[in-house]
């Protein structure tokens, strides 16, 4: 490696004093900076980069040693001033799993050294804020013990009802619009295949390639004019949308006027169309 020594103009001659060390050798330049060596007044003899005697190094290191104490009692005058309340001191303490010593506050009863030590299974430990159970869980914001709690903590007690299907008991949601008949999917679509029911209706063909639902061309025969096709929705009381019996049917004017009846809970039960077999 090239050393290039700096002989004279520039930089900092030789027995030059700023703070409290005194430059004794000449400069040289290694790695981008001038470097030189001082001697401390405490002793200490060292290399230092020469830009930063007497602007950033004044000794080496003694000055700062000094002056600690006093900076940090400084900064905790200015702390309290600005209302920061300083934590307790630790002391040695010994965990109550691993018996290992290790630093805790005087103000805390902690008797473990690590998340580790205290839940071993990497389980936290929280109460139910429904029901008061005391549970674990992974989660550090876990609440709840189950989801039943969650769901009655959150909308309310839920009403106990039947399932038409296996007669098993089960809670709904209280604002559920219309009250559900199963307890699971499994059951309700256990029940369709049992009934020969079909979740679609049927078409029929019209010719020309034109298709329209069978309840639909039904109700269009018996009142004599044609539905409007984004309009008049038809409702089946029972919700077998292939029962095309006209006591089944319920002819609404829009589907605002359905919205409407869903919404305020004033679903129809008997149809308006009962006139055109003589039954009103």
């Amino acid at each position: 490696m090239i050393v290039r020594v700096r002989k004279s103009g520039g930089g900092i001659h030789v027995g030059a004093k700023l703070g409290r060390l005194t430059v004794v050798g000449s400069q040289w330049h290694e790695r981008k900076y001038w470097r030189c060596v001082a001697v401390c007044d405490c002793g200490n003899r060292g290399i230092f980069l020469t830009h930063s005697i007497g602007k950033t190094t004044y000794s080496c290191g003694c000055l700062h040693r000094e002056l600690a104490p006093m900076r940090a009692a400084k900064a905790v005058k200015t702390k309290e001033k600005n209302g920061y309340i300083a934590p307790a001191p630790k002391r040695n303490k010994v965990c109550e799993r691993c018996f290992q010593l290790y630093r805790g506050r005087t103000d805390h009863p902690g008797r473990y050294c690590s998340f580790k030590c205290r839940h071993p299974n990497g389980k936290r430990t929280h109460r139910c804020e429904e029901c008061g159970v005391v549970f674990s869980d992974s989660r550090s914001f876990a609440k709840f013990c189950s989801v039943e709690c969650h769901n009655h903590n959150q909308t309310g007690p839920r009403p106990e009802l039947v399932c038409m299907r296996c007669d098993a008991l089960f809670f709904a949601r209280s604002d559920h619009g219309r009250w559900p008949s199963y307890c699971s999917r499994e059951c309700f679509l256990d029940d369709i295949r049992t009934d020969d029911w079909m979740l679609n209706p049927k078409d029929v063909c019209l010719g020309d390639g034109k298709r329209k639902r069978e309840h639909r061309l039904i109700i269009e025969r018996i009142i004599g004019r044609e539905l409007e096709y984004c309009g008049e929705p038809v409702l089946h009381l029972n919700g077998n949308r292939r029962d095309n019996r006209i006591e089944n049917m319920f002819l609404f004017p829009s589907y605002e006027a359905m919205g409407d009846a869903f919404n305020n809970g004033n679903m129809p039960t008997e149809s308006n169309l009962l006139w055109a077999i003589g039954k009103q």
